[in-house]
């Protein structure tokens, strides 16, 4: 009997030579987050209901959602791959394993099955995309480049979907501060297929963590008929623009992206919400009016707390809410939201660690800004900083917690630290006009005591 396989020559159990292939392209569709691999993982399990991959891709997409509402139909995918086990490969029943793992939020420990999988199997390239998601969950940052770099050498440049792997490096590359070797892989990515988003999105971060505004700019904004239709990771990129222009002080360019493209629709997912949330955060703390735009984003964030009642999902997660409900003058919610966090960071585990370590000071720390108590806030959030990225998330997104913390020793009157908070980012951002005039906010502070002191 012939053995069928998928692209890279992973064995197939359940599927014919047609359902192989279709397997292959939502692979793909996947890869360059195009629309829509759900429904042709549907579609492909209506017609082969024992292909055991299609569950896992299926389970897979809803893992990736991050969220607990999610969490119904990855456990039902779960079930059926589960179902058809005994008949699958072994690398199909680790696929499985860590779908289960995730499934029981134990997201380090699924994150690192992926790490075992990727390492038998380094063309799974399934695999490498959703372990690479997980890697950014749970904050393994040097697992984020390792993963791919470990792949990278068993692919060939003309194998289907090597490109992707480039895309995937250069995300780990930039993360880790390789600019260079991460926009040279971007580059080689893009030239493979030019509406790979995530190598898109990496260029954009390169751009972002250098302080290239212009360019970064320039850069997405004649790339957009290549990643902004119908694509999962537009409303990301389209962040990353306005995030750009933010950069530049045109806050009223930046209502109008948000207004545009990253405003929640009814039922938006926790991703989504997560940049609507920041947008508005950064702009708030530059004292922008941001109007009632906000009521949405803390009525999606109740959705979200209330799918994990008592608990928490993810730490990244639960400091967005915190800032949603803050924006939309519901800050009340702080004390029963830290309340769900402190049962949370008790259980064990790496999640309730990276709780009790990490979320829980920052999340206090926002919340204390927001009470008035910008000193509290920037004690809190000066200690967590530095591990802030077990939280997950990328370096770009937990700028936040710097520009918070930057804001809460200003408000507090604590000079010498806004000037070395503000002399970071004028180090990484040579140019930036708004680490420039963090900078000499700090300087005019440290004048006016300095001419208080001498009175």
């Amino acid at each position: 009997m012939m053995t069928i396989a998928d692209a890279q020559g992973n064995r197939l159990t359940g599927a014919d030579a047609a359902s192989a292939e279709r397997f292959d392209a939502a692979l793909m569709k996947l890869a360059a987050f195009r629309l829509d691999p759900l429904a042709d993982a549907d579609a492909l399990l209506a017609e082969q209901p024992d292909f055991v991959m299609a569950h896992v891709l299926r389970g897979a997409l809803f893992l990736m959602a991050a969220e607990p509402q999610a969490e119904s139909e990855l456990k039902a995918s779960l079930a059926a791959a589960r179902a058809l086990a005994a008949a699958a490969t072994e690398r199909e029943q680790l696929h499985i394993e860590a779908l289960g793992t995730w499934a029981r939020r134990d997201f380090m420990g699924a994150s690192e099955i992926y790490t075992r999988l990727t390492a038998r199997w380094p063309r799974d390239l399934l695999a490498l995309q959703v372990g690479q998601q997980t890697d950014f969950f749970t904050g393994r940052t040097v697992e984020l480049r390792d993963r791919i770099v470990r792949a990278r050498r068993f692919w060939n440049a003309e194998d289907p979907g090597a490109g992707f792997l480039d895309g995937m490096l250069a995300f780990g590359l930039e993360e880790n501060h390789q600019y260079r070797a991460a926009e040279e892989a971007g580059a080689r990515a893009l030239e493979r297929f030019a509406g790979d988003a995530w190598a898109v999105h990496a260029v954009a971060h390169v751009a972002e963590m250098e302080g290239r505004t212009e360019q970064g700019i320039a850069f997405l904004t004649s790339r957009s008929p290549d990643w902004a239709p119908d694509n999962l990771l537009a409303y990301h990129n389209w962040w990353h623009l306005a995030l750009f222009h933010l950069e530049l002080g045109d806050t009223g360019h930046v209502l109008r992206l948000h207004d545009r493209h990253l405003a929640p629709a009814e039922g938006a997912t926790a991703l989504e919400l997560v940049d609507a949330t920041a947008m508005l955060w950064r702009l708030h703390l530059r004292g922008t009016d941001i109007g009632d735009r906000a009521a949405p984003l803390a009525a999606g964030w109740s959705a979200v707390l209330a799918a994990a009642p008592g608990t928490s999902y993810l730490g990244f997660n639960d400091l967005h809410a915190a800032l949603a409900h803050i924006l939309a003058g519901q800050g009340s919610i702080a004390d029963t939201h830290l309340a769900a966090l402190e049962q949370a960071a008790a259980q064990p585990g790496a999640h309730g660690r990276m709780l009790a370590d990490v979320g829980l000071p920052v999340i206090r720390g926002v919340y204390a800004f927001a009470a008035g108590d910008p000193a509290g806030a920037a004690e809190l959030l000066l200690a967590a900083r530095a591990k802030a990225s077990r939280m997950g998330g990328s370096n770009a997104q937990r700028d936040l917690l710097s520009l918070t913390l930057l804001a809460a020793a200003e408000a507090s009157g604590q000079a010498e630290l806004a000037a070395a908070v503000a002399a970071e980012r004028v180090a990484a951002k040579p140019d930036s006009p708004l680490a420039r005039a963090a900078m000499e906010r700090a300087r005019a502070m440290n004048r006016h005591r300095e001419a208080r002191m001498a009175a």
